[in-house]
């Protein structure tokens, strides 16, 4: 695996996808590498969880010069942690963003049969909870 200095970031082939720097060099353990670039709030809360399965990581605030000419803050952050650490941060970092969508469409679909109830079955069980006399 090559490394980006300039980026920070891990990279595969001979240039950097980021910068297409060509100067990689091999990555050492203790280089900080870009996990993921996100929101101010999810910056925070993937800060905490590394914090506590004792993995450092540095957050660095990045975003456009509109808001820091305002005095603003950048709103999102550059996440770094050590390449050492690197796969078990995706890792939490996967299971932070987990998105069970696909899963449940997937499910919904296969019950389609179940979505529609009898006419007539429904009427007269809604009339008895709600205790509606027949027309």
């Amino acid at each position: 695996m090559k490394y980006c200095e300039n980026c920070r970031a891990l990279c595969e082939s001979d240039c950097c996808s980021i910068c297409e720097s060509t100067e990689l060099r091999e990555v050492r353990p203790d280089d900080y590498c870009i996990l993921t670039e996100c929101a101010e709030d999810f910056g925070g809360l993937l800060k905490y969880t590394l914090a506590d399965m004792d993995i450092p990581c540095a957050l660095m605030p990045f975003g456009n010069g509109a808001r820091s000419a305002f005095g603003l803050n950048l709103g999102n952050y550059r996440v770094f942690v050590q390449y050492r650490d690197f796969e078990t941060s995706k890792d939490v970092l996967d299971q932070l963003t987990y998105d069970p969508t696909e899963e449940l469409r997937k499910d919904l679909l296969e019950n389609e049969e179940k979505w529609h109830i009898n006419g007539k079955f429904a009427q007269k069980r809604m009339r008895r909870k709600l205790k509606v006399a027949e027309d």
